[in-house]
């Protein structure tokens, strides 16, 4: 099991999935403290950052130049790289895990920002210091009340303007 999470999600049946430095996928039942292991390793010896649920109950999973995506139900799982030929995952660590308005939103800090639906294709890679998307880190970014995606980093907030398909500063 992983000594230290390093992400975390909640699952619609309730539970809490972890991922961390054993390079595990595991699931906290919250009320009885048990944990439910389902996937190791996730990414060869490459520790996950981060993990999101989305809404037909596959589990995301961001790590170094690799996306996959775990379906509990059945055990499938399906892993795009940095340098697949279509829909290639980006350079660096699957930093952050967002869904907003249907669409999955990944942001790596090496490689920008990711747009797929939840079959894995990529719609929009947006390069740091392009769209507005800002060079500097984001810390953060949600799916807002208005269903934009909201980034937070040293250089401000930005929201996504999808007629313009870019970030502007707020």
């Amino acid at each position: 099991r992983n000594p230290y999470a390093l992400g975390l999600a909640a699952s619609a049946s309730g539970g809490i999935w972890m991922v961390g430095t054993r390079g595990a996928l595991d699931k906290l039942d919250p009320a009885t403290g048990e944990v439910e292991h389902h996937l190791q390793p996730i990414d060869g010896s490459n520790w996950p950052q981060s993990v999101l649920e989305d809404a037909n109950g596959r589990v995301w999973i961001g790590s170094l130049d690799t996306l996959v995506r775990y379906d509990p139900r059945d055990g499938q799982v399906r892993r795009w790289r940095d340098g697949d030929a279509v829909d290639a995952a980006m350079p660096g660590d699957g930093d952050i895990l967002r869904l907003c308005n249907g669409n999955l939103w990944v942001y790596s800090e090496d490689g920008g920002l990711q747009q797929r639906n939840l079959d894995g294709r990529v719609l929009l890679r947006v390069v740091k210091g392009q769209r507005g998307l800002p060079v500097a880190a984001i810390e953060d970014m949600q799916c807002g009340p208005d269903g934009r995606l909201w980034l937070s980093s040293a250089a401000g907030l930005a929201a996504w303007q999808p007629l313009r398909s870019q970030f502007q500063p707020v």
